[in-house]
């Protein structure tokens, strides 16, 4: 079976490498597709501030780190050892910004070019980098992810279920030691699901267990998802 690919990285560096490739191109099918010189400018900005922000991120990551290596040393390393100098944080200056919505922008005027059904081709598509790949998927194959975490009142289970239609949440019945026990807790499509059964005994925080199968055409595929085990407490 193979499904769609969307063209859209979804990673943010991924995206960025697109949205450049995307800018640096359009200007040469403009004429072709109708786009302004205004239009093409935007797109050229929106690049620009784009990967400036996912830049700006990605340093700040590495300066949180540097600053926490600095907070550990300060606070547990033998009295008197070397601190060095306090991290600093010196972003490059920014872009000009840009309107909100730049996929959405982007994907409106992806569809203004495909528009043009007599002069849109695959070959134009493959340059702009807006042409969807199809990828392999094997129904035997496939191994949803699973995450959860103990919160006031219940459980939250994030998922992942990529090309699939659902996900079936089960859980260990309470109470119940059988290791090859299961219920259904649920069927979800958009994560997170909340699992709020109470404790079995108010105010003893007890152990639960979560696994999770995909759904494709009503049918359970793949193989069971990692099991995961949190301590819910109420």
């Amino acid at each position: 079976m193979a499904r769609k690919k969307h063209y859209l990285p979804r990673k943010d560096a991924d995206r960025v490498l697109w949205l450049n490739n995307f800018a640096s191109k359009v200007d040469h099918y403009a004429t072709l597709f109708g786009i302004t010189p205004a239009e093409v400018t935007l797109i050229g900005n929106m690049a620009k501030h784009y990967e400036y922000i996912v830049n700006l991120v990605d340093a700040q990551k590495n300066f949180a780190k540097q600053l926490i290596s600095y907070k550990n040393t300060l606070s547990v390393a033998h009295y008197g050892a070397t601190l060095g100098a306090m991290p600093k944080f010196n972003p490059p200056a920014a872009p000009a910004t840009t309107p909100a919505g730049i996929f959405t922008y982007i994907g409106g005027m992806v569809g203004r070019i495909k528009g043009f059904t007599e002069t849109y081709t695959e070959g134009i598509g493959k340059d702009l980098g807006i042409v969807g790949s199809e990828v392999g998927f094997k129904k035997e194959e496939y191994k949803p992810t699973i995450n959860a975490k103990a919160a006031t009142g219940m459980v939250v289970i994030k998922f992942s279920k990529k090309n699939v239609d659902w996900v079936k949440i089960y859980g260990r019945p309470l109470g119940n030691t059988d290791v090859n026990a299961w219920e259904l807790l649920g069927i979800d499509a958009h994560p997170p699901f909340f699992d709020k059964r109470p404790l079995l005994v108010a105010g003893q925080p007890e152990k639960r267990s979560y696994r999770l199968c995909g759904v494709l055409n009503d049918e359970e595929i793949g193989v069971w998802s990692n099991e995961v085990e949190v301590v819910f407490g109420g």
